[in-house]
């Protein structure tokens, strides 16, 4: 038996920045613009990818603080709380983003995977549907809302979903390998081998592994 390894995907911080690995650079901005709350927050999610957790909350705090209407912080410190397990926290900061900005799709998207985390499935295939609503060619949202079906054992449901997700993106490894998984439930091993093979391509060594596992 085979069993299903793989995670919902989300956005991980709400700017796709290259940033500098060097703490004082975005400190020395910080001085020249204190009461700008995006450099709180940019500053924030620098903390938030060296793992520094207090400092980056305490980063999203302030920003927050200078301006409750900005939407971003209140996401990146929701962000924070789901990977530290504070799932509560994270709805609750997630939720005021929304209301911040209702048309924020990726806040639905990750919103629906902390529901997903709490197996609350339900709950989670709403969220993704709006996600969806808001932006159909997301290949995130179709990705996590197939990956829930598997969960739900939905799996007519799920290859829609997963076929929709390889089509926005036809070089993302897991959702093959996923999709894989699927074919292999409901017994088309051949089309499973085929996606396992994709994954493996890819790059993904899950993939391989279970293209191993069938032979």
């Amino acid at each position: 038996m085979i069993l299903i390894i793989f995670a919902l995907l989300g956005t991980t911080y709400m700017r796709n920045f290259t940033w500098r690995d060097d703490g004082t650079l975005w400190e020395d901005v910080l001085k020249k613009n204190s009461g700008k709350p995006r450099i709180y927050n940019y500053l924030g999610i620098f903390y938030f990818k060296k793992h520094h957790y207090a400092k980056a909350i305490e980063l999203f705090q302030m920003a927050i603080a200078i301006d409750p209407s900005y939407y971003e912080p209140y996401f990146n410190r929701g962000l924070l709380y789901d990977e530290m397990g504070q799932f509560d926290m994270a709805i609750s900061d997630i939720n005021d983003a929304i209301s911040l900005n209702p048309l924020y799709w990726q806040a639905y998207n990750n919103l629906g995977m902390v529901y997903g985390k709490l197996g609350n499935f339900d709950k989670a295939i709403e969220q993704f549907n709006k996600s969806i609503t808001i932006n159909p060619t997301n290949f995130l949202a179709y990705y996590n809302r197939g990956f829930t079906y598997v969960l739900m054992a939905t799996y007519d449901l799920a290859l829609t979903d997963l076929n929709k997700a390889i089509e926005i993106d036809n070089e993302h490894a897991e959702a093959y390998a996923t999709r894989g998984t699927v074919y292999l439930k409901i017994g088309e091993t051949a089309l499973a081998a085929s996606d396992f093979q994709q994954a493996c391509n890819l790059g993904y060594t899950q993939g391989c592994n279970m293209l191993q596992h069938l032979h």
